[in-house]
């Protein structure tokens, strides 16, 4: 598997497993499939009330993260 292809994990399982951690309760071992854990954090990171990179980020981030971008100006972008 290349690391550009992606499993999700089982919709019963992620449902489960989102519904115990929000309850408190954790049910993550060493036997729980990382698909289904993967699928609760991407869960959660699209039901955020704002994004977690503020859009005027955007553009600039995914110009610095460009091959032909120096680290400089990815510097300053974190630092504004």
């Amino acid at each position: 598997m290349r690391f550009a292809d992606r499993v999700a994990g089982a919709t019963t399982e992620v449902s489960s497993l989102r519904e115990a951690l929000n309850n408190g309760q954790n049910f993550i071992d060493p036997y729980t499939d990382i698909n289904a854990v993967c699928g609760v954090v991407k869960y959660w990171f699209r039901v955020l009330p704002e994004t977690v990179v503020p859009e005027m980020f955007f553009e600039p981030i995914l110009d610095a993260a460009s091959e032909f971008c120096h680290i400089s100006e990815f510097r300053l972008i974190l630092t504004s």
